[in-house]
């Protein structure tokens, strides 16, 4: 039993990366959102995602893969329990962020969300966000940001939308994350 212990322990918390120790495993869940990947440069902080959530995220859920056609896939995903009108309504905030093989491939799946979404009410091409990227929000239950530079796609998407979520810290964090590849 004394053996099982220690090599369970080794097997699942034996990275450490700035002092601290992670799991190696693709796929965690904490309850503990101050998990910081190695990715770090790309990931959201605390503060950016209560700024877009309007408040503390209660949990976060990470999914990481590599695959054909990518060769970096990494998927967050932050849930808030917000009270509401004397119910408690669950918003999540999630977050992918993509470094693809090629700026073709990158740029044919951002094609294919604008082609899905440009007809959308509320739909806004965006200039200035990376090399290219739109918002869309029906402003009732969901905001999304999509964009792409060189090789990087990115996706913020919060749904529900809450009287305390900021659909503009969205757009401004999504092109903050760009300007960190």
């Amino acid at each position: 039993m004394k053996y099982l212990l220690i090599l369970f322990s080794f097997t699942v918390l034996n990275g450490f990366v700035d002092g601290k120790l992670y799991p190696t495993h693709n796929n965690y869940t904490s309850p503990n959102i101050n998990y910081t990947p190695p990715f770090k440069n790309y990931e959201l902080t605390n503060e950016e995602v209560k700024m877009m959530l309007g408040v503390i995220a209660d949990s976060m859920s990470s999914k990481d893969s590599t695959g054909e056609g990518w060769y970096l896939r990494k998927n967050r995903t932050y849930t808030a329990n917000i009270k509401e009108n004397n119910q408690i309504r669950i918003s999540n905030l999630y977050y992918a962020y993509e470094r693809h093989a090629s700026i073709d491939i990158a740029d044919k799946l951002i094609d294919s969300y604008f082609a899905s979404n440009k007809n959308s009410l509320g739909y806004q091409q965006l200039s200035g966000y990376g090399d290219e990227g739109f918002f869309h929000t029906d402003d009732e239950n969901f905001c999304t940001f999509v964009a792409r530079k060189g090789k990087v796609f990115i996706r913020l998407k919060v749904n529900k939308l809450t009287s305390k979520s900021n659909p503009e810290a969205v757009k401004r964090i999504g092109k903050q994350l760009l300007s960190r590849v």
